[in-house]
């Protein structure tokens, strides 16, 4: 499903609806998977072992739907319990590029669908899924405008520096010429 340019997973019935319960127990140390969510999109991160294992440095992700540390870099596991709405908004689109990460990379499989926060038991995008998409592009599109606002700033600069610099030397040429 596509809502305002984003498309949005329906879970179908061959798509896997991973429980709380199972995610929690999938951190590498109280079973075989080694397992996170991210967004509500569950991912196989055993092949990462030295990355999510249990010394690894991104071990705060294991076994949980978490978004916060993505963007913040603090990996406690306060920081990994925090809700996606205690970010600044401006730094929500830093995290399309963690989404983008994980759905790319081949060696982290999809394994499901997290009922929780973003996906019901039936596997349909809760208000919440569609609250963070839409406050995710409303940032995003913002962060654009942003920056073509100050790309437009320099190229302004630039032509009113390079007018005057022209100006500058007609002007010496004036003078040249009269003597």
């Amino acid at each position: 499903m596509t809502f305002l340019g984003l498309r949005i997973a329906l879970v179908g019935a061959a798509v896997r609806l991973v429980k709380p319960e199972e995610l929690e127990v999938a951190n590498g140390e109280d079973s075989d998977h080694l397992w996170l969510a991210v967004g509500g999109k569950v991912y196989n991160v055993k092949k990462g072992q030295e990355f999510y294992g249990a010394d690894g440095s991104y071990h705060v992700f294991a076994g949980r739907d978490s978004l916060v540390p993505y963007v913040t870099g603090v990996f406690t596991p306060e920081e990994a319990a925090k809700s996606w709405k205690d970010l600044e908004p401006q730094k929500l689109p830093q995290l399309n590029h963690w989404v983008e990460f994980y759905d790319k990379e081949d060696k982290y499989p999809l394994v499901g669908y997290f009922v929780g926060k973003f996906y019901d038991e039936k596997g349909k995008p809760t208000e919440e899924n569609i609250r963070f998409h839409e406050e995710l592009i409303l940032q995003t599109e913002l962060e654009k405008i942003e920056k073509e606002r100050k790309k437009a700033e320099k190229k302004k600069a630039k032509a009113e520096k390079d007018k005057a610099e022209a100006e500058k030397k007609k002007a010496q040429a004036e003078q040249e010429a009269e003597l």
